[in-house]
């Protein structure tokens, strides 16, 4: 269930830091919702890899990498998140808030209303307003490659362009091509 928040052991790989206790460190999320988006994540991640892998995390122009782990989701789990679009999409959630928090030093302060072209609103540790915050929009990818990863990005750079000139920030998980992809957009 819960995304390893450690120090990887393979080579002093720094990990993601870890889904279940996001709440801990993001104003926006409650422990009820960083335990659904660890576990939405690791149903995802268990489709296509055994635990642990290491994902790339592209911030924009910057590739790192970084360990990932889970607990291997059982019968129960499995049945609670049998639909496929749903699951990928949080699961995306809270791989990409954990991305963001690694790569920007940004965590969640609210979740976004509808009509907003985003998921969440972001900002700088201590932050609990959104005065200063950015707009995050999320995708997740189940079994694509890279060409679906970026033809995602893509149109995530336009739906957070719609509604609003204001920047945002556009995150999508490739799931089986083991890639986070962050991109800033002005």
């Amino acid at each position: 269930m819960p995304i390893s928040g450690q120090r990887g052991k393979s080579q002093g790989m720094q990990t993601l830091p870890e889904l279940a206790t996001l709440y801990l460190r993001h104003p926006g999320i409650t422990k009820p919702l960083s335990e659904s988006l660890a576990e939405a994540a690791a149903v995802c991640f268990s489709r296509h890899h055994t635990a642990p892998i290491s994902m790339e995390v592209r911030n924009e122009s910057v590739s790192v990498t970084r360990e990932v782990t889970w607990k291997e989701p059982d019968a129960r789990e499995l049945a609670a998140w049998n639909n496929q679009i749903d699951t990928t999409e949080l699961g995306a959630c809270g791989v990409s808030l954990a991305a963001v928090e690694s790569e920007l030093g940004l965590f969640a302060v609210s979740r976004a209303d509808v009509l907003t072209g985003a998921d969440y609103y972001v900002a700088a540790a201590g932050t609990d307003s959104l005065e200063n915050a950015r707009r995050l929009e999320v995708s997740g990818v189940d079994r694509g490659d890279e060409g679906d990863l970026q033809k995602r990005v893509r149109l995530k750079i336009a739906q957070v362009k719609k509604p609003s000139d204001e920047s945002a920030i556009v995150s999508v998980v490739g799931f089986r091509a083991r890639v986070i992809r962050i991109e800033r957009v002005t």
